[in-house]
């Protein structure tokens, strides 16, 4: 689920977030990704691909989000 607060992404409110979100849809949750105005502003160059928020954000909570959701789809 995107548009997770960081707040709860960083404490043990995410469990509570994600059971509920699973109850409410009948789903499973592989994953919560924190909303942050700093990927939706970020300048990167779009005819470089390599130039994607999280290949120049790696340490970013939410690079790191979407890198742990990514291996779980493997």
């Amino acid at each position: 689920m995107n548009k997770v607060a960081p707040a709860v992404v960083a404490t043990d409110e995410v469990y509570k977030v994600r059971n509920w979100l699973e109850d409410e849809f009948k789903l499973d949750v592989i994953g919560l990704i924190p909303c942050y105005c700093e990927v939706l502003n970020f300048d990167g160059i779009l005819e470089k691909p390599s130039n994607a928020f999280i290949m120049e954000q790696p340490d970013h909570p939410f690079a790191k989000a979407i890198v742990e959701i990514a291996q779980k789809l493997e």
